[in-house]
């Protein structure tokens, strides 16, 4: 089994890793590469030895549906020194070794179930309501601890009619309605009694 296995090491896959590594939903350990049949195809793998490739593949990073597996591949194929090399059935393994760091900002439940309150609506049916690309949808639904924009998240918002920080886990909800109120505050908008009995309203609901 070990003659099947080679280690390498390029920078441009160290350098892409490091730009999108944000993105990814779970921890990954390797990228294992693999040819066969003249095809190229990449698995990650998690430090566990657990391949979690169909969780990444699940994330998209743009309305042009490109994803992080797209991305990927795309730059491991501009390698020609290294795909001309490449033999059948040889897994190529390159370390990504680093965790996703991005926490879960949302409530991903409020979101799912905004959505099963309007009846028979689908995925792709809220995506033409909201104006936002179906995939951002599943992403949310599946509870991907990527970043999502906040035109996605006023988007929501306003065709909900539900305060954004409702869209939030409740922890960083709080510390943006905090910083949402001494802003208030500052500019005598509010009171500080009245800022409490939101904050303590927010906290309670």
């Amino acid at each position: 089994m070990e003659n099947n296995l080679r280690h390498i090491k390029y920078s441009i896959i160290k350098s892409e890793l490091k730009k999108i590594k944000h993105h990814f939903p779970c921890d990954v350990k390797f990228l294992h590469i693999i040819k066969s049949n003249g095809i190229i195809s990449i698995f990650f793998i998690n430090e566990d030895n657990q391949d979690v490739t169909q969780r990444v593949m699940n994330v998209v990073l743009n309305d042009e549906n490109v994803t992080i597996y797209d991305i990927l591949l795309s730059t491991i194929m501009s390698i020609s020194i290294f795909i001309d090399k490449m033999e059948d059935n040889i897994i190529y393994i390159h370390s990504a070794d680093f965790s996703s760091n991005t926490p879960h900002y949302f409530d991903y439940d409020v979101f799912r179930n905004l959505r099963h309150k309007l009846k028979d609506v689908t995925v792709k049916g809220l995506s033409y309501k909201l104006g936002i690309y179906f995939t951002v949808i599943y992403n949310i639904e599946k509870r991907l601890p990527i970043q999502y924009s906040f035109d996605t998240i006023f988007k929501y918002s306003l065709f909900f009619k539900v305060s954004i920080f409702k869209l939030m886990n409740k922890y960083y909800g709080e510390q943006m309605i905090g910083v949402f109120l001494i802003d208030l505050m500052a500019r005598g908008v509010i009171s500080k009694q009245t800022a409490d009995a939101i904050l303590a309203d927010y906290q309670k609901n």
